[in-house]
């Protein structure tokens, strides 16, 4: 292998994971391929993730670490980071707490070669719903596919998946393989689409807000003429409560991450189309849960988080138009309208 001009690279961000960056750097090495380099993106971690990266590059010169001087608060940036230092034209993001099938990044390979598509997406198997006593290293799990909406062996546009993804997922995302050039400008653009001029300005920028992932998944899509999947690549994905995204102040930021998912659909699709209606529905029941968590958990809130919260939620609601209120259940819809405030209280007490 030329380590200089790998088949496939990996993207790897990394924050707090000394944990988990071991049992992700075995499964690398059990690889069937190994024409492969992994590039280690460490988030100013405040543990021992990056000189324990760098000393496993210090033995494989397949694996690389590069260092953020600042936190960004989420994996886009270190991802970008990486995928602009790699050498492949191929790349994988993979999350450092989750672990892949040992002929993985083969399957992937072939499935580029069999269909010519921009992205190859992977089995998914969430191990994240076992009983949380259970062995939480188990790749026990169900996969994240919709056999009676798609079929695995079908080459597809990636706008028509788009709508697959929203209010429920249909399949799997995480780990997928991408065309460098495509993934690389596909986030690149996403993070400059701008705030609306007639709302105020959420707290975190497109780049920043931690679910900001969820967005980029949907631009990635809308971005390949042709996907395609590799069912037997099988992406685990691993339990592990202290990730960015599973931290109770960062779950209310994902309400955040769907005033940048509405701009980008409806900027690819007509108000009237079945993605835009499903996005209605996404964006609804989303706000509804946080409101109702927001009223059961409100007496333990500091009162600045307390009306920090309140704001974020009254300004979610503001922007959740009228008529999407349609895409909801009439008893959603008509508690919807009676406004953030007693929304809250009713979906507080009703545990939704």
């Amino acid at each position: 292998m030329n380590p200089q001009s790998p088949r496939i690279s990996v993207l790897v961000p990394a924050f707090n994971v000394e944990n988990n960056l071991p049992s992700l750097i075995q499964a690398m090495g059990r690889q069937s391929l190994t024409d492969w380099e992994l590039i280690i993106a460490d988030d100013c971690s405040s543990d021992n993730t990056l000189s324990l990266a760098r000393e496993y590059a210090s033995s494989d010169p397949r694996i690389r670490v590069i260092a953020r001087p600042t936190n960004s608060g989420t994996p886009l940036l270190p991802r970008l980071d990486a995928c602009a230092a790699a050498r492949a034209d191929s790349v994988v993001p993979l999350d450092a707490d989750d672990t892949i099938s040992d002929n993985y990044l083969e399957r992937l390979l072939q499935r580029v070669e069999e269909t010519d598509a921009d992205i190859i997406l992977p089995m998914m198997i969430n191990c994240r719903n076992r009983d949380s006593g259970g062995n939480h290293n188990s790749t026990d799990g169900k996969p994240i596919f919709r056999e009676d909406m798609l079929d695995a062996s079908r080459i597809y546009k990636g706008r028509d998946l788009v709508i697959h993804t929203l209010y429920e997922w249909d399949f799997g995302c995480n780990g997928a393989l991408y065309r460098r050039r495509l993934y690389y400008e596909a986030l690149t653009d996403l993070i400059r689409i701008p705030v609306p001029e007639d709302i105020p300005a959420p707290r975190h920028t497109a780049s920043s807000t931690p679910y900001i992932d969820e967005v980029g998944t949907r631009a990635l899509l809308l971005k390949a003429s042709k996907v395609a999947f590799a069912p037997q690549a099988r992406y685990f994905y691993m339990p592990n409560p202290t990730s960015v995204v599973e931290t109770p102040r960062s779950l209310y930021m994902g309400i955040e991450a769907d005033i940048w998912l509405r701009e980008l659909i409806k900027s690819n699709f007509p108000p009237a189309s079945d993605t835009s209606r499903r996005l209605d529905l996404h964006c609804g029941v989303h706000l509804a849960g946080l409101l109702g968590r927001f009223h059961r958990e409100r007496n333990a809130l500091s009162p600045q988080r307390r009306e920090e919260l309140r704001r974020l939620l009254r300004d979610a609601w503001r922007r959740l138009p009228r008529s999407s209120y349609r895409a909801l259940s009439p008893a959603y819809a008509l508690i919807l309208a009676l406004g953030p405030r007693i929304a809250s209280i009713i979906f507080g007490l009703a545990g939704k």
